[in-house]
């Protein structure tokens, strides 16, 4: 991607609301997509790094990524009370099912490796 394309980019996930929540993971360190940017317009090392990671084929999800992503949305008051099975969990319910690693915790990580996957599919779109 080249910066014009990067901004526009930025801008789309601006509009959602997704600009500031974490996107990628270089070297132990998570970049949200205003951070990725910030790399882009400085040409920097790291921007090289997630050129890397952002070209073909796609880059690779981890757990960690999916549950840094959830923590900064609760953070941000972005995830709401669901309701399932006649019970109640809050964000702070559902952070602490992924951090134990249940079943719960593990569905509410898939929908959010299926909104990345979303996510990545609208970012291809501005190549």
């Amino acid at each position: 991607m080249q910066l014009p394309q990067v901004i526009a980019w930025v801008n789309q996930m601006r509009k959602i609301g997704e600009a500031d929540i974490p996107y990628l993971e270089v070297d132990g360190k998570y970049y949200t997509p205003n951070e990725i940017l910030e790399e882009a317009k400085a040409n920097s090392e790291i921007w090289k790094k997630i050129q890397e990671q952002l070209g073909d084929p796609p880059y690779q999800l981890s757990w960690n990524l999916l549950e840094r992503r959830l923590e900064e949305k609760i953070k941000k008051g972005k995830v709401p009370t669901i309701y399932a099975m006649g019970r109640a969990l809050t964000p702070e319910e559902q952070l602490k099912e992924v951090k134990n690693k249940t079943t719960t915790g593990y569905t509410l990580l898939l929908a959010e490796a299926k909104l990345l996957e979303e996510l990545e599919k609208r970012r291809n779109l501005y190549k």
